[in-house]
């Protein structure tokens, strides 16, 4: 805006001198206008920024203590499953020791049922071979009425075995 100002008696023209002074000055004016108002839009523009700042420092430290008390959590678990996976081998190995005294009492009296049968078979042939020896030593003679059957006692029956 440069311009000649057009002389007069005494020097430039007053008008014009003032005119242009006017026009600067305005012009000054929109420019100072015009930047207040940028610096009022970055002034709202830097607010919003603190305050989204803000709300994301506030989440990053919600979502912190969220991972505090989840690694907390994660670490109290950790130490139940060990505890639990240990009482449940004490568990186990206690059923086992409890099975395996069962199973040893159940062979002791499956041996002494075994014992018995042997012993039950043994006095049952003895008492079959008594009888044998009693039927054989019997007269055969059916007329003879004095025939009382009686059992051979043992001690009979080596007696009849030396005959």
């Amino acid at each position: 805006m440069e311009g000649k100002f057009r002389r007069s008696l005494l020097g430039y023209k007053p008008e014009e001198v003032k005119s242009r002074i006017e026009k600067i000055e305005n012009d000054h004016q929109k420019e100072i206008a015009l930047l207040e108002a940028q610096i009022e839009e970055v002034k709202t523009e830097l607010r919003k920024a603190e305050e989204q700042q803000a709300r994301l420092e506030a989440e990053v430290k919600e979502y912190t203590e969220k991972e505090k008390v989840i690694s907390e959590i994660m670490l109290k678990a950790q130490l139940n499953a060990r505890k639990i996976e240990e009482e449940a081998r004490e568990r186990a190995h206690i059923m086992i020791q409890e099975a395996e005294n069962e199973l040893k009492e159940k062979l002791r009296e499956l041996e002494a049922l075994r014992v018995k049968v042997k012993n039950f078979k043994q006095d049952f042939r003895e008492t079959l071979d008594n009888y044998r020896l009693s039927l054989e030593s019997i007269k055969e003679d059916p007329e003879d009425v004095s025939f009382i059957p009686t059992l051979v006692a043992k001690n009979k029956q080596k007696d009849v075995n030396k005959i």
